[in-house]
């Protein structure tokens, strides 16, 4: 049973980012858990590599209107047609990269949507999973509980037992020893209690 959550005002990290998810579900997810984390990882993969070309064509971009500043020195103060023929290349060069810029840039803000629902998802999905697991854990401390209890109170006896014993134990010595004398009860320690 998922709920949708609440969570204006709360940090959205990526949960397959976050060192505690990893420590606390990746080993434990279950089949959705794994589901949504390969799809968010596969998101993520995508959004990198996105940003990088997006990284490389502004790059490229910048250089080239570089060169077309060289370029038109040239052209204005040599006249060089080589220089305006070469400007114009790198004008469309710069359209041509502008265009791919709008194209990634879109793709990149419909995947970071896409990554933000994903892992709203795998955050829902992953609380339900958690409430669960929480629910199993109270029920398995309480049996840990109920076993210490009886282990305790078990020690407890054996404890109260053995202190008992001793008790009886010396009483019963102290008795033997002072109707027969100790000269007598040396000759019975030696024929009872010593190990032959």
């Amino acid at each position: 049973m998922t709920r949708d959550l609440n969570l204006s005002g709360r940090r959205k990290s990526l949960l397959i980012e976050d060192q505690e998810w990893m420590h606390l579900f990746d080993q434990r997810a279950n089949f959705k858990i794994k589901h949504f984390s390969a799809k968010l990882k596969k998101m993520v993969e995508e959004r990198d590599n996105i940003e990088k070309q997006i990284d490389d064509l502004k790059r490229n971009k910048k250089k080239d209107m570089q060169m077309i500043i060289v370029m038109s020195q040239k052209a204005n103060e040599e006249g060089d047609e080589a220089a305006l023929q070469k400007m114009t290349e790198m004008q469309n060069a710069i359209n041509h990269s502008n265009r791919q810029l709008e194209q990634l840039e879109g793709q990149q803000q419909n995947l970071l949507e896409k990554i933000e629902d994903t892992n709203r998802k795998l955050l829902e999905i992953t609380v339900d999973f958690a409430y669960k697991e929480i629910k199993k854990m109270e029920e398995d401390l309480q049996k840990a509980q109920e076993e210490m209890d009886y282990l305790k109170n078990r020690l407890n006896d054996t404890i109260n037992k053995k202190y008992s014993l001793e008790e009886d134990k010396s009483r019963m010595y102290k008795w033997v020893h002072s109707f027969l004398g100790s000269d007598e009860t040396d000759k019975l320690d030696k024929d009872y209690l010593e190990e032959e």
